[in-house]
This record gives C-alpha cells, sequence and structure tokens, in this order.
C-alpha cells in the first residue's frame, strides 16, 4: 500500500527530473515480479492508442513537446501504478498488516474506499473481458459497447463489492511477520526512493 500512496504523489506532484528517477524505481521494482511485467507489456498495448491519439491532437493544438512528453510520462507512471496495485495487492495480508490502525473509524473509511475502488477495476477488467469474447465487428461503436457494458454489468455488483470488502475489514487474520521477503524489497524501494527525491 505504501508503494501506491508514493507513487502517486509521484506521478501527480513531482517536477519531471524526479518523476524520471521514481518511473525508472517503479520499473525496477515491478520488474523483481515477472507476471506483472506480463500484465504491464499489455496495459502498454492498450494504451498506445489514446498516448498515439495525444500526440497527434497536441501536435495539431501546437502543445509544447516537452510539456507531451512530461504529460505522457505522468500517464505511463500512473498505469504502472495501477498495474502494481491491481496485480500485486493481497487484501487479506494488507488487513492483517494493517489490524492495529484499522482501529480507527477514519482509518477504516479510507480502506474500504481503497479496496472497493481495487476490486472494482478487478471487476471491470473481467467485465470488459467477457464482453471482447463476443463476436462482433471492432469497430468504434463495438469498443463503445463493451465499454458501457462492462460498466453497466460491474455497477450492478456495486452492492455486492461492498458486503464483500465489509466482510473482509472484519474478518480475523492471523498476525503476520514484518521481515518477509516483500516487506524487505519494499524499505529497499522506499529508501532509495527517499534518496531521488533529494537528487
Amino acid at each position: 500500500m505504501i508503494v501506491f500512496i508514493n507513487g502517486l504523489y509521484s506521478g501527480v506532484f513531482l517536477p519531471p527530473k524526479q518523476l524520471l528517477y521514481q518511473f525508472v524505481l517503479l520499473l525496477l521494482y515491478i520488474a523483481c515480479d515477472w507476471p506483472l511485467v506480463h500484465r504491464l507489456f499489455r496495459a502498454l498495448l492498450r494504451a498506445v492508442v489514446f498516448l498515439n491519439a495525444y500526440w497527434i491532437l497536441g501536435l495539431v493544438a501546437g502543445v509544447d513537446f516537452i510539456d507531451m512528453v512530461q504529460f505522457n510520462l505522468r500517464i505511463v507512471h500512473l498505469l504502472l501504478l495501477s498495474v502494481y496495485f491491481t496485480g500485486s495487492l493481497d487484501t487479506v495480508a494488507l488487513i492483517s498488516d494493517s489490524r492495529r490502525i484499522l482501529r480507527y473509524r477514519f482509518m477504516n473509511s479510507v480502506y474500504f474506499y481503497i479496496l472497493s475502488t481495487m476490486l472494482f477495476l478487478k471487476g471491470y477488467q473481467s467485465s470488459y473481458r467477457n464482453c471482447s469474447r463476443q463476436p462482433r465487428p471492432h469497430n468504434l461503436e463495438h469498443i463503445l459497447q463493451r465499454w458501457f457494458g462492462a460498466l453497466s454489468d460491474n455497477f450492478a455488483q456495486a452492492g455486492q463489492i461492498g458486503d464483500r470488502v465489509t466482510l473482509l475489514l472484519h474478518q480475523n487474520c492471523e498476525p503476520r511477520s514484518f521481515l518477509t521477503s516483500a516487506n524487505t524489497l519494499v524499505i529497499i524501494y522506499l529508501a532509495v526512493s527517499m534518496v531521488t527525491y533529494g537528487l
């Protein structure tokens, strides 16, 4: 979770130089998990259409080249972050590690929002894939139908997602050891990340 918060702050608030350092660092961190690399590659392929459209519109509108590069870097950085967040977060482990702070109502609400968003995104991806398997022509109208169809299917399950998150937050989880390989990797990532903030 702290990697996600740090990456979100970097992608929104940092100047371009430091953002580039954080981008490379996040890329190296994700590279330690090979299944996530495969998902990242697929996500980047899907984002190419949007990025190409942005470049074309930017060139037509006369947007400064440096500004377009910075914007694309932020978009790809946030895309990396979303792939990491949806692909690597273990909800049971997260709740087990956060059991002490979940006693506070504010933190409970924050975790409820984050977990609901994560499950909503995963549900949308699943619904979109199911719509994509239907044999229809691949034109703009079909793409929009798939998009709106996946959204409507997912919104219909909003109540179930809320119930599932409530159950997760109130279940009894066994406390985990802090010194795991994953936590050690996160500590190294955060230490290097703090160093890059001073560059």
